[in-house]
């Protein structure tokens, strides 16, 4: 499992927010690449903590499964893929739906 980074100090009044990912499923993806995605996914999760912007945060309750859409990437697998699909599943993560 990889830990998205978190900001040094966190704002005055923000709450504290662990997101914990215990599985993450990719249809379609070699899964020699999966350390590649993973770092991506942490990378854009990091900034996403760290605006707190997370519209269920205040909640407090645990997303058992979320969604994304679907992304269209080519084979083998780039980074600039890679990081599509991490802000594609951090916008899914903030979002909470």
């Amino acid at each position: 499992m990889t830990r998205a980074p978190m900001p040094e100090a966190p704002a005055a009044g923000a709450p504290d927010l662990e997101i914990e990912i215990d599985e993450l499923v990719l249809h379609g993806f070699d899964p020699a690449q999966r350390h590649l995605l993973a770092d991506h996914i942490a990378a854009a999760l990091g900034p996403a903590l760290a605006d707190g912007g997370f519209a269920w945060a205040a909640e407090d309750r645990a997303i058992d499964r979320l969604d994304a859409a679907p992304v269209a990437v080519q084979h083998p697998l780039s980074a600039r893929d890679a990081g599509r699909i991490g802000h594609r599943i951090a916008a899914t993560v903030r979002g909470g739906t």
